[in-house]
């Protein structure tokens, strides 16, 4: 099954969201594990441009609420969306929620997936080396990436737009030290 392409960042309450969007949609997803947004996550959506979409998209109870409260506050002009698990469901979240109730609330933001830039990690030391856990956190400190893992990285400098002489001035100047 080919994944569908929605650009810019689903935000979600939790990783079981992130499991089920993440086998229908191919996107950026930040997850504020309930209430609590990590800071480091706060950093890269303020980080995006203006014109970077953005969805949050909780469940609809109070904690729901309460995040997409928190987050509008921090980052205005994002899309929120509210669903809900069919009442035979035990939990009501995202996580529980048919593909096609899912696919209801996201289809309309599906898109062209854009050309990305290609980073090799392992040649830049961001992977693969005895040093690399240490220069993906300065790197994702600079660019204010959030916490991410290697694919979320590149992912995450093409959002960003950074090009490869900044990332590779960056780890030069880290490495130097």
């Amino acid at each position: 099954m080919n994944k569908k392409y929605i650009p810019g960042v689903i935000i979600v309450e939790g990783t079981h969201d992130v499991s089920k969007l993440s086998t229908l949609y191919e996107s950026n997803y930040v997850v504020t594990n309930g209430y609590d947004i990590p800071e480091e996550e706060i950093k890269f959506l303020n980080a995006l441009d203006k014109d970077t979409q953005i969805i949050i998209l909780t469940d609809k109870d109070e904690a729901g609420k309460k995040i997409r409260e928190r987050l509008n506050s921090i980052k205005p002009n994002v899309i929120n969306i509210e669903i809900e698990a069919p009442n035979n469901s035990k939990k009501k979240g995202v996580a529980e929620c048919s593909i096609l109730d899912i696919e209801k609330a996201l289809d309309k933001y599906v898109s062209n997936k854009e050309a990305e830039k290609e980073y090799n990690l392992y040649e830049l030391g961001i992977i693969g080396k005895d040093n690399s856990k240490e220069i993906r956190k300065i790197i994702s400190n600079k660019f204010n990436l959030g916490l991410v893992n290697k694919n979320n990285m590149i992912k995450r400098l093409n959002l960003l737009h950074i090009n490869l002489e900044e990332l590779e001035k960056e780890i030069k100047y880290a490495t130097s030290k």
